[in-house]
């Protein structure tokens, strides 16, 4: 099981009462590994630990952030290629599992990765090279990919945050002008955000440089 969350704002900066309860609520859904992405003076910091995402996020700076993900999981096939996963300009955290990914290196896919998500990053680069929207993209990553899929794609050169899942085990809310999103609804209203909906299917945000 996984837990993924994450909070955009239009200015600076995120409270870090926000990041600290979104993420204990995620740790809640697994404590062996878990990853951060902050935005911290226009530049990303990526974060992976065999640890627990309350560990981790001790070692975090989010005193200029306006943008963070997060990732916290249990441990399935090893710690080998924690989430996020970073693949052609884009970085993906994905609650779920892809069942045919073996299947799908062909055509020369290049696998770089053991984690199966990889795979979700690579056919959304794709359709992306080929002048697809981020709705198509992600229409593309639902046809070929067998399985479960929440997740959350950033591409930074286009400051796009697409969200996507095919089982609605995602929620996206608001307050101020923050924008949140968690695998679960409960971590959102016990935050205060409101207008909180259920994603099936997908939603792309932009993300300010700033």
């Amino acid at each position: 099981m996984c837990g993924i969350f994450g909070i955009i704002k239009d200015n600076p900066k995120l409270n870090i009462s926000d990041i600290k309860l979104l993420a204990l609520h995620a740790r809640q859904r697994g404590v062996d590994a878990s990853g951060m992405v902050v935005s911290n003076k226009n530049k990303l910091d990526i974060y992976r630990a065999d640890a627990s995402i309350e560990k981790l996020l001790k070692k975090v700076k989010t005193d200029e952030t306006n943008f963070m993900l997060g990732h916290s999981r249990l441990v399935t096939n090893g710690f080998i290629d924690n989430q996020p996963v970073y693949r052609d300009n884009l970085i993906l955290i994905h609650n779920g599992i892809i069942t045919n990914c073996e299947d799908l290196w062909i055509n020369g896919r290049e696998r770089k990765q053991k984690i199966d998500s990889e795979i979700i990053a690579v056919i959304f680069s794709e359709a992306l090279k080929e002048g697809k929207t981020f709705e198509e993209a992600s229409n593309c990553v639902f046809n070929e990919c067998e399985g479960v899929i929440s997740a959350a794609i950033y591409a930074p050169n286009f400051s796009k945050l697409t969200l996507l899942s095919n089982n609605g085990s995602l929620y996206v809310g608001v307050k101020e002008s923050k924008i949140a999103f968690s695998s679960e609804e409960f971590p959102l209203t016990d935050s205060y955000f409101q207008d909180i909906n259920q994603i099936k299917g997908c939603r792309v945000f932009d993300v300010s440089s700033s």
